[in-house]
């Protein structure tokens, strides 16, 4: 399957797998670490808080899981149009 690939279609797999993936762990360093222990980049961050990005974390998870999904598809469409 993932020899039927063009170069660009095996690139862009890829490189949306990794940024699926980053997405997840950042989803899951939401729901996990208080806002005020992020790093300083991430939207949620507040150097005085208590409180856990819920909304951002959940968020980043079905972005992750949607960039993953879209990844998965492209191979398989790749290989229909090849039939």
């Amino acid at each position: 399957m993932w020899t039927e690939l063009h170069a660009w279609q095996k690139v862009l797999t890829l490189l949306l797998v990794i940024v699926g993936l980053l997405a997840l762990a950042a989803g899951f360093m939401y729901l996990a670490i208080p806002a005020h222990s992020l790093p300083h980049f991430f939207p949620a961050y507040s150097a005085h808080s208590n409180k856990k990005g819920t909304k951002h974390g959940i968020a980043a998870l079905v972005l992750g899981v949607v960039i993953l999904v879209v990844a998965a598809l492209i191979p398989i469409t790749a290989r229909r149009r090849a039939d």
